[in-house]
């Protein structure tokens, strides 16, 4: 069977349209877009942040699987580079055998078109992507996982790690059952909340506010270039590129501006989501710190806030992805707990290029609102 990988041609649609078909009667909820052209991400005068899709056609020019590219600029290691995030690798032999080969030909085409690809999310290691990507040597990280616990009794009805606990072992039950009895969580809530207050006392003082906006301006550029250089693996964080991936016309994203005796020290983007059914979150309502910038010494200050506006719209629970060690440090000495990651960072081995020995994740500024994350929340 001879396989094509070239762009989404407007004259595709229709095929585009069958190929998703034949994925939903498969059981495959995951779907290409059925216009040629990226509404969302479309390069500008201003901003590079584009998106270009490819698709694998058969001999009689049926789609069989395709991916998108989102280009972005980075900063890697004091280096200006534009980096390409890979989403939605998808091929049809997931439901049909005969097309197994055309996941192995999308990366290679992929690799084929840059050299500097990454991808985000995926779920864990045990899906077929990160296998693969681990299989062609690519350098694959986790990206961790930190929350903070609002209301005890939400958390643990409907926390994803709380339920499996309930379902798995009669100890881990019996564990359970006396943690809920016993309020000894609540308990615990209780003393972490009063540890929070105490540290935004001493440690965040009265001089640091924040408050709301709704685009992002000249403030952003500043600090852009101000703080870049702590990152070893930055995208671009100016006005142009922000005001595309959280546009002011969209509602759900909260942002704040935090304020340290009247100057602009960072700034935060936010979701707060009521989730239904969920599989990791049930029935809760979710606070998530999508996106942030500012020097790692002064991100106490962020999450302080953040989790003060978040608390004032009641969610149950805060979440966060981060890659960042050092910012890591204080979201544990706010309060939050660090959980068990799905949350993968992939990249090519053509990124050892901006780096003498190994990549330097630790020092990297990775979060939901890098790749496509934030739409899943």
């Amino acid at each position: 069977m001879e396989i094509k990988i070239g762009p989404y041609e407007k004259e595709d649609d229709p095929t585009v349209s069958r190929f998703n078909q034949r994925m939903q009667e498969g059981g495959e909820h995951y779907a290409f877009s059925e216009q040629f052209i990226s509404h969302m991400f479309r390069r500008t005068e201003h901003c590079n942040l584009h998106q270009e899709l490819f698709l694998a056609k058969d001999e009689r020019g049926e789609v069989r699987g395709g991916y998108y590219f989102k280009y972005q600029d980075f900063v890697i290691n004091g280096k200006d580079a534009t980096i390409a995030d890979i989403q939605l690798p998808l091929s049809e032999g997931i439901i049909d055998k005969s097309y197994n080969a055309i996941g192995v030909q999308l990366i290679q085409d992929a690799l084929q078109r840059q050299r500097y690809i990454f991808g985000l999310g995926m779920g864990g290691f045990q899906y077929p992507l990160p296998k693969m990507f681990k299989r062609i040597g690519w350098f694959l990280y986790l990206v961790p996982f930190y929350f903070y616990i609002v209301h005890a009794g939400a958390f643990l009805r409907d926390f994803e790690v709380v339920r499996k606990m309930k379902k798995s072992s009669r100890s881990k039950k019996v564990l359970i059952g006396f943690v809920s009895a016993f309020k000894i969580l609540h308990i615990a809530v209780f003393f972490i909340k009063i540890h929070s207050f105490l540290y935004t006392l001493f440690r965040i003082g009265k001089t640091v506010k924040s408050e709301p906006f709704a685009e992002f301006a000249d403030f952003t550029d500043t600090l852009w270039e101000e703080n870049k250089a702590h990152y070893s693996i930055v995208a671009k964080r100016d006005q142009h590129v922000l005001n595309t991936l959280y546009p002011a016309t969209n509602p759900k994203f909260h942002k704040l501006k935090v304020l340290k005796n009247g100057a602009c020290v960072g700034w935060v983007v936010m979701l707060c989501t009521q989730m239904e059914q969920d599989k990791y979150f049930g029935n809760l309502k979710l606070g998530t710190i999508v996106d942030t910038f500012c020097s790692p010494q002064n991100f106490r200050m962020i999450v302080a806030e953040s989790v003060k506006y978040l608390k004032h719209l009641n969610v149950d629970l805060v979440i966060s992805n981060h890659s960042n060690v050092s910012c890591g440090k204080h979201f544990r000495r706010f309060g939050f707990l660090k959980g068990p990651s799905n949350y993968i960072f992939a990249i090519s081995r053509g990124f050892k290029d901006f780096f003498k020995d190994q990549v330097d994740f630790e020092n990297s500024l990775i979060m939901r609102g890098d790749g496509d994350g934030p739409i899943n929340l």
